[in-house]
């Protein structure tokens, strides 16, 4: 019986840290820079992120995931970004952090943003799972993934707009990756193709002070099967309010809903999905906060010269 369970805490273990590997928050497309470096410092503005993401709510030990994101104009057409994820689940966890880089080019009918950024992953599991009896501590598989695997990690990505208010993201994550521990934290998979594409565009409804925003977005991620997530933003008072809606489909199937606000610089949102998978049963949902706030450059250099 021991044996059983070491069996099924190594399959979880194996899944949870190639499976979940990019941790995709369901509020990405209001935020491409914390997914496409080539988003870095495209608005022009200096954008502070947090977001909290519980998956399975209600379900024990479901994993929670935390991240703070800060990505900003820092000389023109220049953008910075840095990045830190925690994410834990049950005795699983794993910590992110990453620093981006990205120019703009600007034509007369075009804007693009094009980007580097550079990741650091550790991949550990919390000793407790030793104690728990159902478990066989003596187990060598179980107990060399005690050891912390640490990986390197580089993405490519483009972020674009033209005029007429299309927009378009390309990334390439894991591009390069690399371990640079000698912990046997889990098998190497062969190299895959990674990428994340995507486009959308506004269309303002005369009359009313609204626009919809229809996107589509199609990701492939280390050990993922390809998944499609299709969108319909809506924004009311100049983006004062907004409400969405995104259904899944792929490796994932599931309906989200969407719900936000603006306040000067400040910027909440709240989002909540469920999935049409059997395990829905078991759970609350997931549920999705993201605390923003946002410094327009442009007048905090106008401040300090005056």
């Amino acid at each position: 019986m021991k044996y059983f369970y070491s069996l099924i805490i190594t399959a979880c273990l194996t899944f949870s840290l190639t499976a979940q590997e990019e941790y995709i928050f369901n509020q990405y497309f209001l935020n491409p820079a914390t997914i496409n470096p080539g988003a870095v410092g495209f608005d022009g503005n200096h954008n502070i992120l947090f977001n909290y993401r519980n998956t399975w709510s209600g379900f024990p030990d479901a994993p929670k995931t935390f991240a703070a994101h800060y990505n900003g104009e820092v000389a023109n057409n220049v953008g910075l970004g840095a990045y830190l994820l925690s994410d834990n689940f049950a005795s699983l966890s794993s910590i992110r952090g990453s620093v981006s880089f990205a120019y703009v080019i600007r034509g007369e009918s075009y804007k693009v943003g094009v980007g580097l950024s550079a990741q650091y992953q550790q991949y550990g599991v919390n000793n407790n799972v030793l104690v728990n009896t159902l478990n066989d501590s003596t187990d060598p598989d179980l107990l060399r993934r005690l050891e912390d695997g640490q990986f390197f990690e580089a993405a490519l990505g483009a972020h674009g707009e033209l005029n007429n208010g299309l927009f378009f993201d390309i990334a390439l994550p894991g591009i390069v990756r690399s371990r640079i521990s000698e912990a046997n934290m889990m098998d190497e998979s062969p190299a895959q193709l990674n990428y994340f594409v995507g486009a959308g565009y506004p269309f303002p409804i005369g009359g009313y002070d609204m626009v919809v925003e229809p996107s589509v977005y199609i990701k492939k991620f280390r050990n993922v099967p390809l998944h499609i997530d299709v969108n319909a933003l809506m924004k009311f008072l100049d983006d004062k309010l907004l409400s969405g809606i995104t259904y899944s489909t792929g490796a994932d199937n599931r309906l989200g809903f969407l719900i936000g606000m603006k306040l000067n610089s400040l910027r909440f949102n709240y989002s909540y999905n469920i999935s049409f998978h059997e395990s829905q049963q078991y759970n609350n949902g997931g549920h999705e906060i993201g605390l923003g706030i946002v410094l327009d450059s442009k007048k905090a250099m106008s401040n300090e010269t005056n």
